[in-house]
């Protein structure tokens, strides 16, 4: 989880989940092309907090470890480890608190009537699910039951949330952090086309501006998911996406290259269009590389569309981004913890990112591209023949 950081355990039979402890982390802003003169900025990061768990080979937890059973190296080189602590968090047998604040001991009975309040530790559950919220009125159910557990969550839900008042406070209340949410676009004649009705108001259309700022009054730090490549999408519209998610402030932000999937209605729309590329199989094509376009779109090209994308992808990773998209006051400001989650996973984020693009498909191949000059790579003959559309 820090960059270029390698941790491995001596316990004989385990391994590491992820991350360790480490004091005196350093993080340096990326150099930005001299003639973009931008100031460069630097963070020092004194400590670095994260969790690693071990199991056995039979997959049971590996309890009672020591600090001197593990060994961090950064760089290939040694790190101590400064600190080593057991935390157990969100176990219904832990440390409870009744409603009046006031504590006892783990074997305490509780008042009768009295509300029980769990302590929850560092633990952010995530619900795993597409849409968290698309029946509100049992999604209302729900938070309220949450409510006294006190927990901080996140998940996955559509923007049409924003239009239910009561659903957004009980979202506050219940200890929502942020939602993955799907913009997909900023053009509504793209909205249409991909039946995304759920994005578009009967007040008409502000790109997203009034929708925003209710997720903002509730302090929630949301991962905007755009998807580019549509049949109304432009260079210029791509780079204006980027400018929409920096103006917001999101948490995170990605900017996915549309891609056609088999067995899709996008898939077989631009297969009878003559489309596709990368022989119609670019999951299967052994050139194609991870976040490159996959067909002919309508107003660029196919390089065009990957660099546009990529652009969005680098500038919006790049240290000086994080840096002004953190003056949030309404939320990555708004507490310690938000504060904490969102400097602690954005250069996560941003390595992942930049890891990822360029990738060729397969478990073993060497096919990170660590140089990240440019998305784009240089064919061979065979490969620029089977990229091409179809003759029509």
């Amino acid at each position: 989880m820090i960059p270029a950081s390698k941790l491995t355990s001596t316990l004989s039979g385990a391994f590491v989940v992820v991350g360790a402890l480490i004091l005196a982390a350093s993080v340096s802003a990326q150099t930005k092309p001299a003639q973009e003169q931008e100031d460069v900025i630097r963070v020092n990061t004194e400590l670095v907090q994260t969790d690693v768990m071990v199991f056995d080979k039979q997959g049971r937890f590996v309890d009672g470890l020591k600090p001197e059973q593990f060994s961090l190296k950064i760089n290939d080189k040694p790190t101590p480890i400064s600190f080593f602590e057991r935390v157990t968090a969100g176990k219904v047998e832990g440390n409870r608190v009744e409603a009046n604040g006031s504590s006892k001991s783990p074997d305490a009975t509780p008042t009768p009537g009295a509300n029980v309040i769990i302590s929850q530790g560092r633990t952010v559950i995530f619900f795993v699910d597409d849409n968290f919220l698309s029946n509100h009125e049992a999604a209302k159910l729900f938070l309220r039951e949450l409510i006294p557990m006190r927990i901080k969550w996140v998940s996955q839900a559509s923007i049409d949330m924003t239009n239910d008042p009561e659903l957004m406070d009980l979202l506050e209340e219940s200890g929502c952090l942020g939602n993955v949410i799907g913009f997909e676009s900023l053009d509504p004649r793209n909205l249409k086309s991909m039946k995304k009705a759920s994005n578009l108001t009967r007040r008409g259309w502000d790109q997203y501006q009034a929708q925003c700022e209710i997720l903002r009054s509730h302090h929630l730090q949301n991962w905007a998911s755009f998807t580019l490549g549509h049949d109304y999408d432009t260079v210029e519209s791509i780079k204006e996406t980027l400018d929409f998610a920096m103006h917001h402030k999101f948490c995170f932000a990605a900017f996915n290259i549309l891609m056609p999937y088999p067995a899709t209605p996008l898939y077989d729309r631009l297969k009878r269009e003559g489309r596709l590329l990368w022989d119609g199989k670019w999951w299967l094509h052994p050139e194609y590389r991870f976040n490159h376009a996959a067909f002919q779109p309508k107003n660029m090209t196919p390089d065009e569309l990957t660099e546009a994308c990529w652009y969005c992808r680098d500038h919006w990773n790049r240290t000086s981004s994080i840096w002004k998209r953190m003056w949030d006051f309404k939320t990555h400001m708004r507490s310690p913890t938000r504060l904490g989650v969102y400097l602690f996973y954005n250069p996560i984020y941003a390595k992942e990112a930049y890891k990822k693009q360029g990738m060729l498909f397969g478990l073993f191949r060497d096919s990170i591209d660590t140089r990240n000059i440019s998305p784009l790579r240089k064919m061979s003959p065979s490969q620029e023949g089977s990229v091409q559309p179809p003759a029509r």
